[in-house]
């Protein structure tokens, strides 16, 4: 007998029991990174595991982790969201569990996530999941069609995972395709890295992409915007040092007269000894770019 709980790993709110009528939706593992319930049902010990697979039925989505069975039932789902999670929310949604498990080869900046909100007992849970190779497209449409939510994507680069350019509306990364003129919009707020449009500056020039760097915008054929801002984290801490440096940035191309979005970032320095999120956003439009023009 099935038994409706908020238990497993990260209080996960869900229906644990064995499903014989399950089907495989993909052969690619599928790693759970975080769960939480907004309610007040007490956790128990984590799983030694989180990777696992998807399965489906007829009533619920299934994630399969050995012999245990996480079960939500597709009438429960109330969203789905497909694309980035800042590492804040990550932790802000398993705050009720014991512990985290993220891959070491996980990073919030680059990976998506699949985010599953649901209801259960007048409670709101979240589960956040990491989809494998080839995963993307299978388990979202699957999870659209019995539900009957479209997925919400936070950019057109999670998008295009698994509709087509025209469908998500904007531009795609391969339109970099060519473009060698480049504007670099930068903004910074106090007490913030001054040297951001430096760092962003100098990875694009040490990627030696030819690419000719303008001094405005009106000639640019792609626009690289960048916001960088610093959060205190106790009174009086003008000096920069302990408090969160945080940054946000969008890459555009001009088509038929107007910037289209090709994707946004977001990224904040997690240590002393971790880049600054001026250099990230560089790097990330550095490969989009290099793939785009192989």
């Amino acid at each position: 007998m099935c038994k409706s709980l908020v238990r497993g790993w990260f209080a996960l709110g869900l229906v644990l029991c064995p499903a014989p009528d399950a089907l495989a939706l993909g052969k690619h593992k599928v790693t759970l990174i975080a769960g939480s319930s907004e309610g007040t049902s007490p956790s128990v010990s984590p799983w030694a595991r989180n990777d696992g697979r998807i399965r489906t039925s007829e009533v619920a989505f299934v994630f399969v982790v050995g012999s245990r069975s996480l079960m939500i039932p597709y009438a429960s789902i109330v969203s789905l969201q497909y694309g980035h999670v800042r590492k804040e929310e990550i932790l802000r949604v398993a705050k009720r569990g014991r512990g985290i498990k993220i891959p070491h080869e996980f990073s919030p900046v680059v990976h998506d996530l699949l985010t599953i909100t649901y209801r259960e007992q007048n409670d709101e849970h979240i589960m956040l999941l990491w989809l494998g190779k080839g995963m993307v497209r299978p388990t979202l449409a699957d999870l659209e069609r019995r539900t009957g939510h479209q997925t919400q994507f936070d950019r057109i680069g999670a998008c295009v995972q698994y509709k087509t350019p025209d469908e998500c509306g904007d531009g795609h990364p391969r339109t970099l395709r060519g473009l060698k003129k480049v504007f670099v919009d930068v903004e910074v707020g106090p007490h913030a890295d001054e040297q951001s449009r430096d760092r962003i500056m100098s990875e694009i020039a040490k990627a030696a992409l030819g690419l000719e760097l303008l001094d405005s915008i009106e000639d640019a054929q792609v626009v690289l915007r960048f916001r960088a801002d610093y959060v205190a984290v106790w009174p009086g801490d003008v000096i920069s040092l302990v408090g969160k440096k945080l940054g946000k940035g969008w890459v555009f191309v001009r088509q038929s007269g107007r910037l289209r979005e090709l994707f946004a970032f977001a990224d904040e320095k997690q240590s002393i000894v971790t880049r600054m999120p001026a250099t990230n956003f560089a790097r990330a439009f550095v490969r989009e770019y290099q793939e785009a023009n192989k």
